[in-house]
């Protein structure tokens, strides 16, 4: 029985470095394993941050794009008031010479007084004077034909 004794004695040395090695091979290949995670992961990350890169200059040059944008409706709105300015003033220069202009060709068509109030706008003495001044002209001209 003794030797018996002594080989169990003998065996858990044995049994004990079995299960260390077996215990270290299981941490190597964890470790292995951990070792392909990082290394997928760090081309995970290499990845997003050549896509971050991309978006940066793609915000870049639409911020750019926006920037020449604004510049551009600037220059345009400060055109156009500039064109409302000299068209106010254009109209101010002119006066009520529109309604005139309009009251003589409708004389010149025949329109009496009361169309010339209506639809130039004018009072009834200038619708008269109109009619006197440029009906004159209009007969004078037939008269000499």
């Amino acid at each position: 029985m003794m030797a018996m004794s002594m080989n169990t004695s003998e065996l858990l040395p044995l049994l004990a470095a079995s299960l260390c090695l077996a215990a270290v091979a299981c941490a190597l290949i964890a470790l292995r394993r951990q070792r392909r995670q990082i290394v997928h992961l760090q081309r995970a990350i290499t990845r997003r941050e050549q896509h971050l890169r991309l978006l940066r200059q793609e915000f870049a040059a639409l911020l750019d794009c926006s920037r020449g944008l604004a510049n551009q409706l600037g220059h345009q709105q400060l055109q156009l008031r500039q064109v409302n300015h000299r068209q106010q003033q254009l109209e101010l220069n002119e006066g009520g010479e529109g309604h005139v202009r309009e009251a003589v060709t409708l004389v010149r068509r025949g329109a009496g007084v009361e169309e010339l109030v209506g639809d130039c706008g004018l009072s009834r003495s200038e619708a008269e004077l109109v009619l006197r001044l440029h009906g004159r002209e209009e007969q004078e001209g037939r008269l000499s034909a």
